[in-house]
């Protein structure tokens, strides 16, 4: 099962890499060029490391045992019940009154509370 999550770590620290050198140069040269017509293929470019990222994640859950696919499953529903309510909150919240943001930070709320579940999940079983 280390084997397993070493590769795991391997690749998703690539996919992580390449969303990075694809997300990068993407959000500067979409600002430099707001009419060109190749915009849209770029601005949404990082979605195919991220789809990457989540065949690795599911290649993962394959080759682990059941109580590992246990918690990788409570740390995925606590993060999207979590980020559920903080992203509706927030948005009832920009109905008071609070700045808008952009859409694309639901990823890290997502990310932050699916690293916080995997923590509690993991520990529970410990």
């Amino acid at each position: 099962m280390e084997s397993a999550r070493k590769q795991y770590t391997r690749r998703m620290t690539v996919a992580f890499v390449a969303y990075a050198a694809v997300l990068a140069p993407s959000i500067p040269l979409i600002s430099a060029y707001p009419d060109a017509a190749w915009r849209f293929p770029l601005a949404i470019a990082p979605i195919l490391p991220f789809v990457f990222d989540i065949l690795v994640y599911v290649r993962y859950l394959r080759s682990v045992d059941e109580l590992q696919r246990k918690i990788a499953l409570e740390a995925l529903a606590i993060a999207f019940g979590a980020s559920a309510a903080i992203t509706f909150g927030y948005g009832l919240l920009q109905v008071a009154g609070l700045p808008a943001v952009n859409w694309s930070f639901v990823w890290v709320v997502m990310g932050g509370c699916w690293i916080l579940g995997g923590v509690y999940a993991d520990r529970r079983y410990r």
